[in-house]
């Protein structure tokens, strides 16, 4: 009876696109965002200064939303917003990783 047996070897070169795409696809952390209520612009900004830790640099100041750059590159946004159970009050929001 002849033997069971092949070697047989993939050569290396066809798994380096996989391991590629492994490597690029775990190596960057997820950004998230972080949200919450306010009930005016100012307790809006100081919010998410204080909860993110960092300075906010403004990009857009418009009479309805401010929304700029947090110091780490991470975006920030208060926006005004009016329903009939809150009133008018400041939806926030910040993205963080």
């Amino acid at each position: 009876m002849k033997g069971l047996t092949s070697s047989t070897t993939t050569p290396l070169y066809l798994f380096i696109p996989l391991l590629l795409m492994l490597a690029l696809t775990s190596c960057g952390k997820q950004s998230y965002a972080n949200n919450a209520t306010f009930f005016s612009l100012s307790e809006c900004m100081e919010g998410i200064k204080k909860s993110s830790g960092q300075n906010l640099k403004i990009i857009r100041d418009k009479p309805d939303i401010v929304s700029g750059k947090l110091s780490n590159g991470e975006h920030f946004s208060c926006k005004k917003v009016t329903s009939g159970t809150l009133g008018t009050h400041w939806k926030g929001w910040y993205m963080s990783k």
